[in-house]
């Protein structure tokens, strides 16, 4: 009897809970909301908590892609969502590899992967709209799935690239998973490194992407680049 009524009690705290958790949810993307009526400058200053996170943030990035023992470029194309900076490796007219890195991190994230795939890829890793890189300039931040999807159409049409090998990690890995619903004509591989989301998908969905030899989980790198070759 006693350990009922605890139950019952502990079910009601957690009930509780997830409304608060829910109500504080629903004003942080309010919020969010009101901020990405800002442009320009505006939001670029925002994603930083001054001039010297910024400079930080920056200098981490360069010196982590000094690392890289290929030669990289960094280059730059403008969509309606900001000014996107992207690294791209290898020769161009090899098939384009676009590389989705996950959330708060960005298109450094790849670097150990590039020598396994520059022999056989042209490289485009872009730092994502909206994540830390002191590099992509956004005028605009995606608060939705589809704005995204739309990013990643606009970054694609800026690069003259029709049909492209694509692969993302986490919070990327969704971004490459709906863009391969979205535009599946576009698509001649894709492959998803410990994507977010899977969670959410039906059991179709998920049997869909396996039996298709799309799907990679569990951070397995080596079975990343089997997909992709």
């Amino acid at each position: 009897m006693f350990c009922n009524c605890l139950s019952r009690v502990r079910i009601k705290e957690v009930c509780i809970f997830s409304v608060i958790s829910t109500v504080a949810l629903l004003l942080m993307l309010i919020s969010c909301g009101k901020n990405i009526t800002y442009t320009g400058e505006s939001v670029y200053e925002g994603m930083y908590y001054n001039q010297f996170s910024r400079d930080t943030i920056t200098s981490w990035y360069d010196r982590w892609l000094s690392k890289c023992t290929v030669p990289v470029k960094n280059e730059y194309v403008n969509t309606s969502y900001g000014k996107i900076h992207m690294l791209t490796w290898g020769d161009t007219n090899n098939p384009a590899l676009l590389l989705i890195h996950g959330g708060q991190a960005n298109a450094t994230h790849w670097i150990d992967m590039v020598p396994y795939l520059v022999n056989n890829f042209y490289i485009i890793a872009p730092d994502v709209i909206g994540d830390p890189s002191g590099k992509t300039m956004p005028d605009t931040v995606p608060v939705t799935r589809f704005m995204y999807q739309k990013w990643l159409d606009e970054l694609l049409a800026a690069l003259s690239i029709n049909k492209i090998f694509l692969a993302g990690h986490s919070f990327g890995g969704l971004i490459a998973m709906d863009y391969a619903q979205y535009k599946p004509d576009r698509i001649k591989k894709l492959a998803v490194l410990d994507p977010a989301g899977i969670h959410g998908m039906s059991f179709k969905a998920k049997f869909g992407l396996i039996k298709a030899g799309l799907f990679s989980g569990d951070n397995n790198y080596k079975e990343m680049l089997d997909i992709l070759r």
